[in-house]
């Protein structure tokens, strides 16, 4: 027995070693969509297997997040990234190249974690840290996967990235099929290890918020908007569609904005919506709560979500978070994997401020509608947004990586 036991505790031993040193890269800090859907695959990964490090380009309130989880971080601030944009590129580069001294300070700090954690695999969790990426490949041979978030614009320096990705990538992970068809048109070679995983999500019960909600009017109907205060995000167009509403006589819809431009620290954009809501006589229809970390008690109270997005992109992180809680979306583009129009939530293949309008009003009159629409997304958030299932496929990246070497 004695025998028997000793090879057991051995057993044990060794199942409860986190075998794969991982560490993270993390943008936002905890201010955007790429930073949240990190946060949700580091919490349902296997810790018997992995040990996950993270490393924040940003102090925030991931901070206190992964110390509930026992993740070790490490906070980089300022850290210098390039990303092409759709315009103004060679100032884009202009202003990366100044910061070449800082970059090369940040290197060696990302350097010396990974040999001092004896890091296996090195997880990118945005493609504007591609260049870190390209020197340790070459210098270290690091293992890399790269998470690919955004869709990169179609010119020559977004190809030039791609490519670059391409060639340094152990493995490509895309976050819905337009990242990899996108990445597709601009790398050549494309690289064979490439998977689609959709980002998770989860409910939380209200319980364990630890922020003060504010308590909107139950009478009134809510729409909730979620993300950066920016154009290509096309919070401007709120405003037009609340002017619809009110040209049509409708006084009891609120939207509820939550969001900041990080660019200009979430006060400018914020400031120039609110003076041009009550130039135009419609403030009644909105409240701005800045930046919201978590979003769960917004989503919990809001009837829909809207996303009148530029980028023809119904596919975002705040919608992700709204079908898991129940919510019909309203957004613009096609692509309907996640929004099935008609079924739970509608898309607007063009913007339609006047249609739109007429969508809300509708919902707000036919609860009905929007009781089927919330089962429809919380069945549907549950079959695509698991933690645990999408957490095991990119576990299954990981030992495909080593198990190659």
């Amino acid at each position: 027995m004695a025998y028997r036991f000793e090879n057991l505790a051995k057993f044990w031993k060794t199942k409860n070693k986190n075998d794969i040193n991982i560490l993270f890269l993390d943008k936002e800090g905890g201010y955007g969509g790429s930073s949240r859907s990190l946060y949700f695959l580091i919490k349902n990964l296997d810790r018997f297997s992995f040990k996950p490090y993270v490393m924040l380009r940003e102090e925030g309130p991931m901070l206190d997040s992964y110390a509930d989880l026992g993740v070790e971080t490490f906070v980089r601030k300022g850290m210098p990234v390039y990303k092409p944009s759709l315009r103004n590129n060679l100032y884009v580069l202009f202003r990366f190249l100044l910061q070449i001294p800082n970059f090369i300070r940040s290197f060696r700090f990302l350097s010396r974690i990974i040999t001092d954690y004896k890091i296996d695999i090195l997880h990118v969790n945005h493609d504007s840290f591609f260049v870190y990426g390209v020197l340790l490949k070459y210098l270290k041979g690091t293992k890399i996967v790269i998470h690919m978030r955004t869709m990169l614009p179609m010119n020559c320096f977004a190809r030039f990235q791609a490519q670059c990705i391409s060639k340094i990538a152990d493995h490509l992970i895309f976050i819905s099929e337009n990242e990899l068809w996108q990445f597709l048109k601009l790398s050549r070679p494309a690289t064979q290890q490439s998977s689609v995983i959709f980002n998770s999500a989860e409910v939380v019960m209200e319980k364990s918020f630890q922020l003060r909600v504010m308590d909107f009017p139950g009478e009134l109907f809510k729409v909730l908007y979620l993300g950066n205060l920016t154009y290509n995000k096309g919070v401007d167009r709120l405003l037009v569609i609340a002017a619809e509403l009110k040209t049509m006589g409708v006084d009891n819809v609120l939207f509820i904005v939550c969001g900041a431009d990080r660019q200009r620290k979430g006060k400018n954009t914020e400031k120039m919506i609110e003076k041009q809501a009550e130039t135009d006589g419609i403030a009644d229809y909105f409240v701005f709560m800045g930046h919201q970390s978590p979003p769960d008690p917004f989503c919990q109270q809001a009837h829909i979500l809207i996303r009148p997005s530029r980028l023809d992109d119904p596919w975002g992180r705040d919608i992700i978070e709204a079908m898991a809680y129940g919510k019909p979306v309203l957004a613009t583009g096609i692509y309907d994997n996640f929004v099935q129009n008609g079924v739970n939530g509608y898309l607007f293949p063009e913007f339609d401020a006047k249609k739109i309008g007429e969508k809300i009003i509708y919902l707000s009159e036919h609860p009905k509608v929007v009781e089927k629409m919330r089962k429809e997304n919380i069945e549907k958030a549950k079959r695509l947004f698991d933690g645990p299932t999408n957490a095991a496929k990119v576990a299954a990246i990981y030992d495909s990586i080593l198990n190659c070497s």
